[in-house]
């Protein structure tokens, strides 16, 4: 009887040890997940900027020829 026990005990221990080993390789791979997020957001946010700055750039760009054609309709307009 005493065999028994210390080989339940023994298997329970190696499953113990897988089940770690399992969970273990589950943690690194949500971590390869998390770092893959966030590789994908920081590539988002760098487009992200660059599209705000060349939006930014239009903005100013159509600003400055609004003000051109009201300054060449003023101009005009002053001629009659």
């Amino acid at each position: 009887m005493e065999y028994g026990k210390s080989s339940a005990y023994g298997l329970q221990e190696q499953w113990m040890a897988f089940r770690s080993l399992e969970l273990q390789k589950q943690k690194l791979q949500i971590q390869v997940q998390k770092l893959e997020l966030e590789k994908k957001r920081f590539k988002w946010r760098r487009t992200n900027w660059n599209q705000d700055k060349d939006l930014d750039k239009m903005r100013l760009e159509n600003e400055c020829m609004k003000l051109a054609n009201e300054r060449l309709a003023f101009e005009l307009g002053t001629r009659k």
